[in-house]
């Protein structure tokens, strides 16, 4: 979606309307700067506003969203090309927040796993092994994950059950280690 098309639409079908800015806005019940923001494809229409902007300019939705005068036949192929562009774009800022979570991962969490290990070193003497080194690490990654996707699906007693739990599960565990 190209936010200059849209705006020079919009500004195009409000002259075509001969409202002023100031005009469109009352009716819509915005401010005038809210318009010209649009107009000039600064900003977007919030999405509450979307149906009565079309409505004052006898535009359809699609057509909006498009920046340009559709025919009937066109618009349904227009609005699936739409859809699977702003799919694309969600799909793009789901992966660039998985990136962001991993690279949080290595940078935070991984040095915060080895600083309690070796703090903990003292207390382990001959006990250290692989398992006891990365049954935390494991741990944590696995909890990492049951955490996101309890969000994804917005379950937010879920998170804090799991949330709690598994911070009661590190707590003994490190305090089983250390009483050895």
């Amino acid at each position: 979606m190209d936010i200059k098309k849209v705006g020079k639409f919009i500004a195009s079908c409000r002259k075509e309307k001969n409202m002023t800015q100031k005009e469109l806005a009352e009716l819509i019940g915005v401010t005038d700067k809210s318009i010209s923001k649009w107009e000039r494809g600064i900003n977007l229409p919030d999405s509450s506003l979307i149906i009565p902007l079309c409505q004052c300019l006898d535009i359809e939705i699609q057509e909006l969203l498009l920046g340009e005068y559709c025919e009937k036949k066109d618009l349904l192929n227009e609005s699936n090309e739409l859809i699977i562009d702003l799919m694309k774009d969600k799909i793009t800022d789901q992966e660039a927040f998985m990136t962001y979570k991993f690279i949080l991962f290595f940078i935070v969490i991984l040095p915060l796993f080895f600083i309690v290990i070796i703090s903990l070193f003292p207390y382990l003497e001959g006990f250290i092994s692989f398992g006891v080194i990365w049954a935390p690490f494991t741990l944590i990654f696995g909890l990492i994950k049951m955490i996101e996707e309890i969000i994804k699906h917005k379950s937010y007693f879920g998170y804090f059950v799991i949330t709690s739990m598994s911070l009661f599960t590190i707590i003994i565990y490190f305090q089983t280690l250390a009483l050895l």
